[in-house]
């Protein structure tokens, strides 16, 4: 299992950005690392502002660390996509690690691939660093009850993130 780091918050700039095609890409804004439990994290879309422990309350999560630039990265991106559509009691959060100034590159992808899962970025790294750093990319948590069940490093397939999830259940 990990380890976290700390127990204050690391606040960030506050960023949204919403895109044409109703494709939100959504900037982690706060981090709260809470011991052996997945850290919190916050995000603002439009008004609201979102908590990760509220928002998959009760829920198993994929939760895909990525980039645009990493190849296994796209290469996996599409089982995402299918895992998401296909399994309504999982909730697959794509968190992008791009650089900050890479947002619009990140919106973009996000639109032309059609990932209508919950798109995050974390250019600060807060949220990398939170989950102990993440050495490779992709890197993914299947998370239930806020407690991390598995930690996959490297691309795999939907079959192979199916297995994992019914691991976790």
């Amino acid at each position: 299992m990990m380890r976290f780091f700390g127990v204050l918050a690391v606040l960030m700039t506050i960023v949204a950005c919403q895109t044409n095609a109703g494709n939100p890409v959504y900037v982690i804004d706060a981090v709260t690392p809470r011991g052996q439990i997945v850290p919190d994290f916050t995000w603002k879309q439009g008004n609201t502002t979102n908590t990760f422990s509220q928002v998959t309350k009760g829920k198993i999560v994929v939760l895909n660390l990525w980039a645009t630039w990493c190849g296994p990265c796209r290469k996996e991106i599409p089982d995402l996509i299918e895992l998401a559509n296909e399994r309504k009691d999982v909730m697959v959060i794509g968190v992008s690690v791009d650089d900050p100034n890479k947002l619009s590159a990140v919106v973009n992808f996000v639109e032309k691939n059609g990932i209508q899962y919950l798109s995050l970025m974390d250019s600060a790294k807060k949220l990398s660093q939170a989950f102990g750093g993440i050495t490779a990319i992709p890197t993914t948590f299947i998370i239930k009850d806020g407690v991390i069940k598995q930690k996959i490093v490297g691309a795999r397939s939907k079959l192979q993130f199916i297995e994992a999830v019914n691991q976790a259940m």
